[in-house]
């Protein structure tokens, strides 16, 4: 082989690898963080082609601007009135502050550990202000789950900016009752089951009433 033909090898094998250790992509899904000696100094949140000092000097950390998933273990709580609830939920969340998420949670276990602090205390905090038959009840009107939870995600989403993401929505997927509060909760839909047929029923026959007093005019 010529020496020029090596040579010229040798040069684009050294740009390869040159390459390799300074060019890195970010792409939509994430952030980059640029690091040098372990301490950041960039944060890059744009799609791109980037340029870096090679390793060891400065390295490249991904964090994922994607929306995640935390699921709540069951858990149980106590009512304004003081009756049992076991709650399982969970909460979708997403980073928000690259920079500030390294340094607070560094990492996707340490983001749960801090949600499953924050939002038991919030879904405790409010439960315990709502009676549980404003929990479970078939009259929308009288039903409280709704603001509740939107409620416990807006306290939950102020303490997570701190730590570089937010609480984006909060939903339960399961609310059981211990057997000694079961019959207490069948038996208040029962009557509001109930009370919504008697009105329905009155309605109807206001309707028929004002209906044939509407035709004996007409005649």
């Amino acid at each position: 082989m010529k020496p020029v033909r090596i040579a010229a090898l040798g040069v684009l094998g050294l740009a390869f690898l040159g390459a390799t250790l300074t060019l890195y992509q970010v792409d939509t899904t994430e952030y980059a963080i640029v690091t040098q000696f372990g301490r950041p100094v960039r944060v890059l949140g744009d799609p791109g082609l980037y340029i870096k000092a090679p390793d060891p000097i400065q390295s490249v950390l991904k964090i994922s601007k994607q929306i995640q998933v935390y699921n709540l273990p069951k858990t149980e709580f106590l009512s304004s009135d003081k009756k049992n609830i076991m709650v399982e939920a969970y909460a979708t969340w997403q980073v928000t502050d690259a920079l500030a998420f390294l340094k607070n949670v560094n990492s996707l276990r340490g983001a749960s550990t801090q949600l499953n602090d924050i939002i038991k205390a919030e879904l405790g905090a409010a439960l315990g202000q709502v009676e549980l038959g404003n929990l479970v009840t078939v009259d929308t009107s009288q039903a409280s789950l709704p603001d509740t939870l939107n409620a416990v995600k807006e306290r939950a989403a102020a303490r997570t900016g701190a730590y570089g993401f937010t609480v984006t929505d909060i939903q339960l997927k399961e609310l059981t009752f211990p057997e000694a509060n079961l019959t207490s909760v069948f038996q208040r839909m029962r009557s509001e089951r109930e009370a919504i047929a008697r009105q329905f029923r009155s309605e109807g026959a206001e309707e028929a009433a004002r209906i044939r007093a509407e035709a004996d005019t007409e005649k």
